[in-house]
């Protein structure tokens, strides 16, 4: 083979699907473009020094009781559409207990419904004050298709830590949808089942939410880094933060 071609053919799945062809997207909010190809909604984050580990730069997103858009502190990604399969990683850092009664932290959703359909969440990854105890809780918004929510307990939220979260998300308007949830290596939730339209379109979006009518009484901080898309043929370890493999399912 001529040698200039055999370099031309290695190169070119890079340049058609970049250096990792599985990742579409990845956030680790450094450089001059944090916030790439992300639309912001309600008070705007910033980007600080990670508190664990001042050299790397993170995401943070506050709630404030005076804020003009209080309800809301996300960025949003759309570029689900049904039918398509994606892996999410990211890691989350509560830094203090400051809690409102349930923080939506991150979202595969909401879905802007087909015509005639309207839209509504999906699924989150929330924080839920339980009798004075902090707990991570996975829910599900499948009533818009199948008639029945769900939510999965994740167990305690640790101040002062991150939390490691993959989820693998199957789009489908048929019996084929799923989604399937690690925190920190462990699964903690695996669900079928439909959970689309045709012609529906999902976001995916992080930054606490309280709802837009809502208001706290006290600041919320949440802090956000290595966020990372992947398509179908991305695999557990390639959106990984820590990029390790699950743990087995006992």
């Amino acid at each position: 083979m001529i040698p200039y071609l055999r370099i031309s053919l290695l190169i070119l799945p890079t340049l058609l699907f970049g250096a990792d062809g599985s990742i579409i997207q990845r956030w680790n909010f450094e450089g001059n473009s944090p916030f790439k190809n992300l639309r912001i909604e309600g008070e705007p984050p910033v980007v600080i020094p990670d508190p664990l580990n001042p050299k790397n730069r993170v995401m943070h997103a506050v709630l404030r009781p005076d804020a003009k858009l209080n309800g809301r502190s996300e960025v949003r990604f759309d570029r689900i559409e049904v039918g398509e399969e994606r892996w999410v990683g990211c890691r989350i850092f509560r830094p203090s207990r400051e809690q409102y009664r349930r923080v939506c932290l991150f979202q595969i959703g909401p879905i802007v419904g087909a015509p005639g359909r309207g839209g509504r969440g999906l699924y989150q990854i929330i924080s839920v004050d339980s009798a004075g105890v902090l707990e991570w809780t996975f829910r599900g918004f499948m009533s818009r298709v199948t008639g029945t929510d769900f939510s999965y307990e994740a167990g305690p939220v640790t101040i002062g830590v991150w939390d490691e979260w993959v989820m693998h998300v199957k789009v489908r308007s048929d019996a084929e949808g799923r989604i399937t949830v690690w925190r920190n290596g462990e699964q903690i939730a695996d669900h079928p089942g439909q959970n689309a339209f045709k012609g529906d379109r999902v976001a995916v979006k992080w930054g606490p939410y309280i709802g837009s009518n809502s208001v706290t009484n006290e600041e919320i901080h949440v802090y956000y880094d290595d966020v990372v898309i992947g398509d179908e043929n991305a695999r557990y370890e390639d959106v990984s933060p820590g990029r390790k493999s699950p743990r087995p399912s006992p």
